[in-house]
């Protein structure tokens, strides 16, 4: 993850620290990911603590936050309507059919495990 250290020169200028001033659209660009992750980081800390009571859009940011998947993956789960009760369900083989590249798919599954799911029907 790349690091951005903004800080306010003498003269009300914003500077980066390594290449001196900088535009406006890149603090925004660097506010609105800010903004991104802690919009993510609050929803973690607000999903019910039994992983079968998450709603659709309580996996998303599980899936980014703490398995480390992309969120273009994660829209899959979204788009197909994954909630808890369905991710309990997941199988490496039904994340593939629905477009979840391998990697990702072995990274949910170690996940969902460790949640005391996965390893339903290989179908």
């Amino acid at each position: 993850m790349q690091r951005a250290m903004l800080h306010v020169g003498h003269h009300g200028h914003v500077e980066d620290g390594v290449n001196g001033l900088v535009g406006a659209s890149y603090v925004l660009h660097v506010m609105a990911a800010v903004r991104e992750r802690f919009e993510w980081s609050s929803n973690m800390a607000a999903l019910p603590p039994n992983a079968m009571g998450w709603t659709v859009e309580d996996v998303k940011p599980w899936a980014v936050e703490q398995v480390g998947i992309d969120a273009e993956d994660a829209d899959k789960l979204v788009r197909q309507k994954i909630d808890g009760e369905a991710l309990s369900e997941m199988t490496e083989v039904r994340l593939r059919s629905v477009g979840v590249p391998l990697g990702a798919a072995i990274k949910l599954m170690k996940k969902i495990e460790g949640l005391g799911g996965g390893g339903g029907s290989s179908s």
